[in-house]
């Protein structure tokens, strides 16, 4: 494991339980090494990651560091055939983004990313309803996330950062909603608008956007995020169509209203991990387990993970979109365009 953060906990237990051995914790801060041998017991520590591949010699690293440092950390992993899972976003740039997909697929290894919601039963079952046609044409999609994103959780040394996040409540929260709507629908985005800004002095991010996202088939679909709520996470996704709707809160399911024809596709059941707190803290939402245990099982069976790096591509080029077009006024951004 690289980087021992809070979201580093969560990927060492999911993979011990699984029966993984985990051979090494790196990272640059010693206190927190003293923190997770005392959680994991005695495993070896390392305040120098390439040092820790080498004397280890690990076959997967769970990259956890912050989105600035993943470039160099995946691109050292897999030029020694090593597989990785990183946490999102694997990089704040195209380029760079591009540029680690197509390394890994030279030196045959998975690059897998943490998004969860598309392990989701509702984003699975919504898929699916999406599929089958059962909501009629789509006439109304919009997603709305109103978190609570405190002093307390940027005063780290990178969160509240420009250059190490590469973005606020889109790079950071929104990401995972973005993504979820992009594969229920599967369709491509193709263009983008909005604005974002910042309100708080302290902060180089953005704490509040809003937007719109335009599809292959011409479908558009509103976006707002805000760090600012009193509430400690509420993303409300909205799918209405000509027959039904379908309203979703995360891994909870609001709405679920659709004629049902022959085969149907029952109410989503809510996810049900169990984590001890001291683990996963209570604003972390679920589906860690399932990334990591389909990643897992794709490297045991040679088969594809669900959510590969080069999956996030789009995904990343809406919220990049988005941060150029309030750059540029609020003007719409052709994404075929951003490199």
């Amino acid at each position: 494991v690289i980087g021992c953060g809070t979201v580093a906990k969560v990927h060492a237990y999911h993979f011990i339980e699984k029966g993984v051995k985990v051979v090494g914790f790196s990272d640059i801060s010693d206190q927190q090494l003293l923190k997770f041998r005392e959680l994991f017991g005695d495993v070896k520590t390392y305040t120098d990651y390439k040092e820790m591949i080498e004397n280890e010699k690990p076959n997967v690293v769970s990259i956890c560091t912050p989105p600035v440092l993943h470039k160099e950390q995946v691109l050292y992993c897999a030029e020694r055939g090593i597989d990785i899972l990183c946490e999102k976003p694997i990089s704040t740039d195209l380029q760079a983004l591009k540029e680690m997909v197509e390394m890994c697929k030279k030196s045959g290894v998975t690059l897998g990313i943490m998004l969860p919601r598309r392990y989701y039963n509702n984003s699975k079952a919504t898929k699916n309803v999406l599929e089958k046609n059962l909501l009629g044409k789509l006439k109304e999609v919009s997603f709305i996330l109103n978190c609570n994103k405190g002093q307390d959780y940027y005063q780290t040394t990178w969160r509240g950062k420009k250059e190490s996040t590469g973005g606020g409540v889109l790079m950071s929260q929104s990401i995972h909603s973005i993504d979820q709507l992009i594969y229920m629908l599967g369709l491509k985005p193709v263009a983008v608008k909005g604005k974002v800004r910042t309100t708080r002095s302290y902060l180089e991010i953005e704490d509040e956007a809003e937007g719109e996202i335009e599809f292959e088939n011409g479908l558009r679909v509103k976006i707002k995020a805000s760090a600012n709520s009193d509430r400690l996470w509420q993303g409300i996704t909205t799918l209405k169509g000509e027959k039904g709707i379908i309203i979703l809160d995360s891994a909870k399911t609001l709405a679920w209203e659709f004629p049902q024809n022959e085969e149907p596709i029952s109410f989503p059941e809510e996810e049900n991990e169990k984590v001890p707190e001291k683990i996963k803290p209570i604003y972390y939402g679920p589906g860690h387990q399932k990334v990591i245990h389909d990643f897992i099982h794709s490297l045991e069976e040679g088969s594809r993970h669900r959510v590969e790096a080069e999956n996030s591509i789009d995904a990343m080029k809406v919220i990049i979109g988005i941060y150029k077009s309030s750059e540029n006024g609020g003007c719409w951004i052709n994404l075929s365009e951003l490199k």
